[in-house]
């Protein structure tokens, strides 16, 4: 068993690849006793059966199951319509169990990476009903405060932070490069670090107060813009991670959103791969006394 603590949530996991994940969560690691905020179990099984219940179809080879009690099934089925995958998380998940088919070779991933990322989905859903999120985006700290580049995949948010990182080393820190928090201690937002993140292992448990929310898009030419909060509320929460198949959980981090928006400023980059934009960005920054 694998006990982390992150975002002031104790987690616990039982997975089939333990070894991967206490290496890549090695800096949440605590050893944290009694009930859990949440539990994330893997099993295997000869044979899978999708569970009966309210059925809503995603893609072709997966659908949506809501059980009675409220409890959530995702399930996959391979091309011949065998069950080959259930995850199944509780209304308040606190409780998250994935089911593999035993002696079964997934054919467009590995049972680690689903692994990842269904325990990163369970994770996800259990802050937001704390009131709290999780985005996608690139994390840095710069002089004590948080930055987020958020994106489209393939736009640039790695690259974005990483020529900070090269600009400014001995003020720029590298938080998270996906999948960064966003928590509210006392009414703050605040960015935190949590174990997941993207393909790059770069999830640094470090807390800081946020600076700026960066929406970035790919330019000719370097721009940087001020946004309303009104006029991003839309395009940020489609970058928020949540199961929006949980009611409860869409519209609790609904609510985190415009708490951020409150407080936050936000910024449009049009950005290039080269230095200037990241010193545009900077010079926009401290004119507006963020940093």
């Amino acid at each position: 068993m694998l006990k982390l603590k992150c975002c002031g949530l104790t987690v616990d996991l039982e997975l089939l690849h333990g070894d991967y994940f206490r290496e890549r969560f090695r800096e949440y690691a605590d050893g944290h006793s009694g009930r859990p905020d949440l539990i994330c179990v893997s099993h295997l099984a000869a044979e899978l059966s999708a569970p009966e219940g309210k059925e809503k179809r995603l893609d072709p080879f997966k659908k949506c199951v809501t059980l009675e009690d409220g409890t959530i099934c995702s399930v996959s089925n391979n091309p011949e319509g065998e069950t080959t995958f259930i995850f199944r998380v509780s209304p308040d998940a606190s409780r998250a169990e994935m089911w593999f088919r035993e002696n079964y070779t997934y054919r467009y991933s590995t049972r680690t990476a689903i692994e990842y990322r269904y325990s990163c989905n369970a994770f996800c859903d259990r802050l937001a009903l704390e009131g709290d999120m999780v985005l996608h985006g690139a994390a840095i700290g710069f002089r004590g405060k948080g930055v987020v580049f958020s994106a489209r995949p393939g736009v640039g948010k790695s690259t974005q932070a990483s020529l900070w990182e090269k600009l400014w080393p001995k003020e720029t820190v590298k938080i998270n490069e996906d999948r960064p928090a966003v928590c509210f201690p006392g009414g703050v937002p605040t960015l935190c670090g949590i174990p997941w993140s993207g393909s790059d292992p770069v999830n640094r448990d470090i807390s800081l107060p946020m600076g700026a929310l960066v929406l970035i898009r790919r330019g000719g030419v370097p721009r940087i813009e001020r946004l309303r909060p009104a006029d991003v509320f839309a395009p940020v929460y489609r970058e928020l991670c949540v199961s929006h198949y949980n009611k409860r959980a869409a519209e609790a981090v609904y609510d985190a959103l415009g708490r951020l928006l409150e407080k936050t400023p936000v910024y449009m980059l049009d950005c290039t791969m080269g230095e200037e934009t990241p010193r545009l960005a900077l010079e926009a920054f401290e004119k507006d006394g963020i940093v």
